[in-house]
């Protein structure tokens, strides 16, 4: 979120002074969003939480804006939705970006009684080594068909807690 306030501040300044409270006209939140979707499909952040005043009040238009240019979104977090920025300031102003997340994404509970960290074999260990970093699409096919047991890929966003 520290890239989005970077952005919103550098559309703030080519604005002229006179424009700059004008929120229809000038909102920064549309710009800001296509301006990362033309940069990149896919965003993943491990440990989703909502913590600052800010950040949730512009999450919803944010991500409106991300969904509906093709955004794929996809993360963890230790709660549920429904209990993101919970006991928040201002928490029922960033309500209504909740059911805008359910209505894009598939919760998945992953609650288990496995610590999967300490499991032998390690869930990432796959035939030729371990996961990791690879620059190579093919070998990522490779990865992919193997943890998904030769599942297709889908454009659309995943939560899990």
């Amino acid at each position: 979120m520290l890239d989005v306030h970077d952005r919103i501040h550098k559309f703030k300044l080519t604005l002229p002074p006179s424009h700059i409270n004008d929120r229809k006209s000038y909102d920064p939140i549309p710009v800001v969003a296509k301006d990362i979707a033309s940069e990149t499909f896919l965003l993943c952040f491990d440990e989703f939480q909502v913590t600052d005043v800010a950040d949730a009040m512009i999450l919803k238009r944010l991500f409106e804006t991300l969904f509906d240019e093709g955004i794929v979104m996809i993360s963890t977090a230790n709660r549920p939705p429904n209990d993101l920025y919970k006991n928040g300031l201002q928490r029922s102003n960033f309500l209504p970006f909740i059911p805008l997340l359910k209505s894009h994404c598939n919760m998945l509970d992953m609650d288990s009684l496995i610590d999967y960290r300490i499991s032998d074999p390690k869930p990432l260990d796959i035939p030729g080594g371990s996961a990791s970093f690879v620059n190579d699409d093919h070998r990522v096919d490779e990865i992919f068909n193997h943890l998904t047991e030769g599942g297709r890929r889908r454009r659309e966003c995943s939560s899990s807690w």
